[in-house]
């Protein structure tokens, strides 16, 4: 469930993902969507919130990785903000 989030990465002058900006919210989302740092740099991740109207509220890194690129040059990969649908675990109904 959910659509349309998107976000830039902020990456450091030394290639660490320091932040993740919102440049849309999306919506439709009823779990916590997955975001992946792509790139030519490794280790960087982030969790997101939902808002209550159903769109990203938050994202937070939570490791900021090393090695991410903030702009894209002779061939490589900046870094990149993936942001795909939640997934609900241990759902119980009463």
């Amino acid at each position: 469930q959910g659509y349309g989030a998107q976000a830039t990465a902020e990456v450091s002058p030394e290639g660490v993902v320091t932040g993740i900006s919102l440049t849309n919210r999306g919506e439709g989302y009823v779990a916590a969507p997955r975001v992946q740092i792509l790139g030519n740099g490794s280790g960087a991740e982030a969790v997101a919130t939902i808002g209550v109207d159903g769109g990203v509220g938050t994202i937070t890194v939570t490791n900021g990785g090393s090695g991410y690129l903030p702009i894209q040059w002779q061939g490589t990969q900046q870094a990149t903000v993936l942001i795909t649908t939640g997934i609900i675990t241990n759902l119980q109904y009463r």
